[in-house]
């Protein structure tokens, strides 16, 4: 291996970039390239490595080209891990408005400081991959400024910009990134090693806890693959090298998303682009890569008869699992540990502000958030916000928070335009079944018992059966086992991982399709599930759009027998989901109410199974407990601040807010926090809310609050009411036939009128690909009509709103 360190780092709002790069981290470890591989999060890097004091001592000393040593967790042996040649891949995600996730945001801010030297980046190669949503005007703006500003401090390039976009699916870009980025790696490392060391690395690559390799069936004609699996093209293998290791696409957070999030469409924006730069952070060419497809030809046979021979010595095993026999000997973690170290294992600890002591250049920013507190909300109210005749159940919930944290500069607990934080339950059904086929399989077999006998058990594991699960790959322990555990140390239940800990009801991610594959014995199955690890159009019809979980390929490829440890290192934790606040703190201060559809939806053909959200259906069977129930319902729950989303500070500025369905959920809590503030004071600043529903009568959300707000409030609401599926029912409220944009269209000069004249703000809410789209065109109509400016001076017009934080969108594909 060479000396050249290799670091992964991501930014990671949700955990999608946190899991790539945890990926990629797991390849270039079992591959050997460097000596010094390590995941970081970006302000791990930045603190962990002490850049500020590095860039003090480079301006004191600014010919010198090697600094001292520091200490040993931030320094190489000969100094300061950047005073020589080191790597880097960068994941990072954007959120809010074009921001950097939380846990870059130190990183960051150093990187952009004026001050920092021109050149503290010339030892450092890197390349980086951006996840966005093209929904956004601001799409991948992180990574591009990152990328953009890492060039200006002297790093360089060894692989294009990689940019993935959740409108059409992050794998259709993240794949050949990473394709790309390990092709160029080879290259950097095999050029540092001389065959003597190639030839030591491959006669002592470690094997942890080897078990044997099922027997591998040749096809033969009695063998068959049950309907719907896909075949592949020839099972034949031909000269089989191994290839690279992909990453794996990562269910996205919302939960409404499900039936739509990764639809294959022409209007998404996923590439691999160089770093040539205009005026601002927009790419001025886009450089494709060859993308793995369906074309046929011998090219994909080789591929596929590359990745059948692959996955006959895929990644070792690295956990082990122990099953406790004496009880009293071992204490349960409380879940409330685990949920908050997760918190911490998704944002950081490293968010503390970055502030020149010399220029000051940032004394004007404000303090960088602090890692949310998960604490326990017991439900004090539920009801529905449809009729029985509507399409939708939207359910409205209503939690005591006495018990939440608040910081010592904070005045209230929440913020309008927050959302809220829940760490939820699988189904119990799908737990139950999942369990049924695993000791079906034998799975449950492979366990340990402390001095006794290793490797295969003759009885399985009990749910119930408190187990202990150990790392045995040192290089591994940075991630195994705390993605699904408190500690190493702590003592849980088999059932408690499989309902609180990992994620069984997403779609299985194409690393565990290339585990999954390694123990078929029957050959058209494993060649069957390769190919959908490299076919991106077949992944997403067969897995995405049918929303395949384990279950499901347990199920249709019988011949797939994971061992259960194996199994555990591939299955995802059990992401927490983010919904509106839809009340005023001032008004409710030890309250927070939220409202969401719950999720349910029949798969295309040929399969068309029902599938429910995951935590939209448990807080479901929660509101009936509630109902039904004297006893207390508690929910995990923490408060994410909104970086952007937020009201302007003064009540004479006046607001325009767009949220058909349940986008108008935070726009209650706006308009709450707004007549609390008047307190019976009259203010210049009117609002205005476009609100759009398929039926008065059905899906008028928060209706009697809504007219409240227009007839009887000091808050000076125009609210417009638009009905997709009615005509004009006439009333106190004007609502038709129509959608809202159409009703913007109308009401042009108005909007013009508080826009430019009055320097309103304007948010919008809701659906993305559909609404949000609409509505940004006819903003873009409005000025041109109403101004007389052409379409190129309107799109100025609209950025200028945008970078001044008066145009804020919060939609969802």
């Amino acid at each position: 291996m060479a000396s050249q360190p290799l670091l992964i780092c991501y930014g990671s709002e949700t955990g999608n970039s946190k899991a790539i790069a945890t990926r990629i981290f797991k390849e270039c470890v079992d591959q050997q390239f460097a000596k010094d591989t390590q995941l970081l999060s970006l302000n791990e890097f930045s603190v962990n490595f002490k850049l500020r004091d590095r860039a003090k001592t480079l301006k004191q000393s600014p010919s010198s080209n090697n600094l001292q040593a520091m200490d040993n967790t931030t320094t190489t042996t000969n100094g300061h891990i950047l005073d020589s040649k080191a790597n880097m891949i960068i994941i990072c995600s954007t959120t809010g408005n074009g921001d950097v996730p939380q846990n870059g945001d130190n990183f960051y801010r150093f990187i952009k400081l004026k001050s920092t030297p021109a050149n503290f980046f010339s030892n450092l190669s890197y390349t980086i991959l951006g996840l966005g949503d093209s929904n956004y005007d601001m799409f991948c703006n992180a990574a591009r400024n990152i990328d953009k500003r890492l060039t200006e401090l002297g790093a360089d390039r060894f692989s294009n910009r990689g940019e993935a976009d959740e409108v059409v699916g992050l794998e259709v870009a993240v794949e050949p990134f990473i394709a790309q980025t390990f092709q160029s790696l080879r290259k950097i490392y095999a050029s540092l090693a001389t065959p003597q060391t190639t030839s030591t690395v491959v006669e002592n690559i470690p094997v942890a806890n080897p078990i044997a390799e099922p027997p591998v069936s040749e096809p033969s004609s009695a063998q068959s693959i049950p309907q719907g699996i896909p075949q592949p093209s020839n099972p034949t293998p031909v000269n089989p090298t191994i290839p690279t290791t992909l990453p794996s696409p990562v269910s996205e957070k919302q939960e409404s998303n499900l039936p739509n999030n990764n639809h294959m469409s022409g209007a998404g924006r996923s590439s691999i682009t160089s770093s040539s730069h205009n005026g601002n952070t927009e790419p001025t060419d886009v450089t494709p890569i060859r993308k793995l497809s369906a074309a046929g030809g011998l090219q994909q046979l080789d591929a596929l008869s590359s990745l059948v021979s692959a996955s006959q010595s895929s990644a070792n095993q690295y956990l082990t699992i122990i099953r406790l026999e004496n009880d009293n000997k071992f204490k349960p973690v409380d879940n409330m540990t685990y949920y908050n170290n997760r918190l911490k294992s998704m944002y950081g600890d490293c968010c503390e502000a970055v502030c020149d002591e010399e220029s000051n250049e940032e004394s004007n920013e404000k303090k960088a958030p602090e890692c949310p507190s998960v604490f326990s909300a017991a439900v004090h109210g539920a009801r529905y916000l449809t009729t029985t005749e509507s399409s939708k159940q939207v359910l409205h919930l209503e939690f005591d928070i006495n018990s939440a944290p608040i910081s010592d500069d904070a005045t209230f607990k929440y913020e309008p335009g927050d959302s809220l934080g829940v760490f939820c339950e699988n189904d119990q059904d799908q737990v139950d079944a999942l369990l049924e086929k695993l000791k079906e399989i034998g799975s449950l077999k492979h366990y340990e018992v402390p001095n006794g006998k290793k490797g295969i058990q003759s009885e399985p594991l009990r749910e119930n059966d408190l187990i202990s699960i150990k790392c045995i790959d040192e290089s591994k322990k940075c991630l195994f086992p705390n993605h699904f555990l408190a500690g190493e140390d702590e003592a849980i239940r088999l059932r408690t991982i499989f309902t609180k800990r990992v994620d069984i009801m997403s779609p299985v991610t194409i690393p565990m399709l290339q585990m999954l594959a390694k123990y078929c014995t029957n050959f058209l199955e494993k060649s069957a599930l390769l190919k959908l690890t490299f076919d991106t159009n077949m992944y997403n019809t067969q897995i995405v759009k049918q929303r395949a979980n384990l279950y499901d390929i347990l199920c249709w490829y019988p011949s797939c027998k994971p061992p259960l440890n194996h199994l555990l290192q591939e299955m995802s934790p059990l992401q927490p989901r983010f919904y509106s606040i839809s009340s005023s703190p001032i008004k409710h201060p030890d309250e927070v109410h939220i409202a969401f559809s719950v999720v349910k939806f029949e798969t295309p053909p040929p399969h068309r199974t029902t599938r429910v959200g995951c935590c939209t259906h448990w807080l479901q069977n929660k509101a009936k407990k509630f109902w039904s129930s004297e006893e207390q319902v508690n929910i995990p729950v923490f408060i994410k601040p909104s970086p952007s989303f937020k009201l302007p500070k003064s009540l004479n500025t006046p607001i325009i807010m767009i949220g058909p369905g349940t986008g108008v959920v935070p726009f209650r809590s706006f308009l709450q926090h707004r007549e609390c503030q008047l307190d019976k004071k009259q203010s210049d600043g009117t609002n205005w809310l476009f609100f759009g529903c398929r039926s008065i009568r059905s899906d008028f959300l928060y209706r009697d609050d809504l007219r409240d707000f227009e007839t009887e409030s000091f808050v000076n609401l125009n609210l417009l009411v638009a009905c997709s599926r009615e005509a004009n029912s006439g009333g106190g409220v004007w609502y038709g036939g129509s959608y809202v944009q159409d009703y913007l269209k109308e009401y042009s000069s108005n909007i013009a009128e508080i826009m430019i004249m009055k320097k309103g703000c304007l948010y919008v809410c809701g659906d993305a690909q559909g609404m949000a789209t609409q509505v940004n065109r006819v903003l873009h109509q409005i000025i041109e009509e109403e101004c007389g400016y052409s379409s190129e001076e309107a799109k100025k017009v609209v950025q200028q709103w945008q970078s001044e934080g008066r145009y804020l969108k919060e939609v969802w594909s």
